[in-house]
């Protein structure tokens, strides 16, 4: 299937992809190809989180250290089931929604956590990104 130009936002982010069709994006200020973008970056980060938490030492440690070890398993595969709904919902918007918005849930109980047990700013900024990135996606997929 050829990439048919009038669907396509003219962007020069714009990734043409047959289920990127222009009718299932978000329209107006938001650019189809962010969404699309951090929804695949997002995903990808919490797979090799969840995986993380999983296999290695350091990340095992981590958790201890959050005070939150026996929640390990419960972590890591609710950050998997996270990603898979982040992939899906970009075939199916309402599954975007649920997705994006359990991970901003838990990027923000990872904020509290961090503050919580004397983390620095520095040490609380990725969970903070990873919750904005969220936030921002949870908004954007009800205008899909």
């Amino acid at each position: 299937m050829k990439p048919d130009p009038s669907n396509m936002s003219g962007g020069p982010l714009f990734i043409w992809w047959p289920p990127f069709h222009r009718s299932t994006l978000p329209t107006g200020p938001i650019m189809p190809s962010v969404f699309v973008l951090l929804t695949l970056l997002s995903a990808v980060s919490f797979v090799c989180f969840a995986v993380g938490y999983l296999l290695a030492p350091k990340m095992r440690l981590e958790f201890e250290r959050y005070g939150v070890g026996r929640y390990r398993h419960l972590v890591a595969s609710l950050q998997l089931l996270g990603a898979v709904g982040q992939l899906t919902g970009l075939f199916y918007p309402p599954l975007a929604s649920l997705a994006a918005g359990g991970l901003m849930a838990m990027m923000l109980i990872a904020v509290f956590v961090r503050f919580k047990i004397g983390d620095t700013l520095v040490q609380t900024i990725p969970a903070a990104i990873y919750l904005s990135a969220n936030l921002y996606l949870f908004l954007a997929s009800f205008h899909r």
